[in-house]
């Protein structure tokens, strides 16, 4: 591994960054919203440090080192921590001006609560996405919203309503307080996922909306070890998969193809 060199200057801008919040419900939607996608997922597990401040530049040099088959655009890494990683606590941000330049370069640092909060997430996401052959963005959505009816946290509270009982287009809207519009969209997304079974009503016939075994395996593999989490409880499942990937060639291993399933069901990438 090449090692670049460090470069001095003056700090323009002082480092800024929301907050991760203390309630852990809280903490598992900025974590849904901030990791939606495997991208980010590694972005934060492998690229962004805790205790260094990284550039694009800086970031996509790590990138690199994880041999994947895409490699984006320095803008596009800035893009997702500006975006995603900042605005649900998970890291800081800084402008600084080297010397001897005359234009501001953006740097980034995991936040506390992104080191260890948003690395145990990020492992778990991209476990899941390699052993269950399926992209997080393909169940979750877009994060392009950072409000409570975007996509990921709408699609996530459809599944826990409905293994309450829950299926009545008519309580979702009241519990979910959205409109049937949105109610109906994220359900056929949830379908067409494999998440769940849903057949709409049909003349004087209630709805048919079942999680399945695929659904059933997400909430107990996935979402029930982030919710322990966000609680401040690590789970063995959660400490193993971290330490799993901290041996590079595995991580190496499903980065590529996490990478590869995401590129799948994504138009951003190809």
């Amino acid at each position: 591994m090449v090692r670049r060199k460090k470069r001095t200057g003056k700090i323009q801008v002082r480092s800024h960054g929301k907050k991760f919040p203390t309630d852990p419900r809280l903490r598992l939607d900025k974590l849904i919203l901030a990791l939606n996608t495997e991208p980010k997922q590694l972005l934060t597990l492998a690229c962004a440090d805790k205790d260094t401040w990284r550039s694009g530049s800086d970031l996509l040099h790590e990138w690199n080192n994880l041999e994947v088959n895409w490699t984006p655009r320095t803008t596009t890494l800035n893009n997702y921590c500006i975006h995603s990683l900042m605005p649900n606590g998970l890291a800081r941000g800084q402008s600084i001006l080297f010397d001897g330049t005359k234009e501001l370069v953006k740097r980034f640092k995991l936040s506390n609560e992104g080191h260890h909060y948003g690395r145990f997430a990020a492992a778990l996401m991209l476990n899941y996405c390699v052993e269950n052959q399926k992209s997080l963005y393909e169940i979750f959505g877009s994060s392009s919203s950072n409000n409570d009816s975007c996509a990921p946290l709408t699609r996530l509270q459809i599944l826990e309503l409905r293994a309450l009982g829950i299926t009545s287009t008519k309580q979702l809207i009241s519990g979910l307080n959205l409109n049937i519009r949105s109610i109906w969209s994220n359900r056929l997304a949830l379908r067409s996922s494999g998440i769940i079974k849903y057949e709409p009503k049909v003349g004087g016939k209630a709805p048919i909306v079942e999680i399945t075994s695929s659904g059933k395996s997400f909430l107990e593999n996935l979402i029930s070890p982030l919710i322990q989490l966000c609680t401040g409880s690590v789970e063995d499942i959660t400490k193993s998969t971290y330490t799993k990937f901290q041996d590079r060639p595995t991580l190496r291993k499903y980065a590529k193809e996490a990478t590869r399933l995401y590129q799948n069901v994504s138009k951003r990438i190809k």
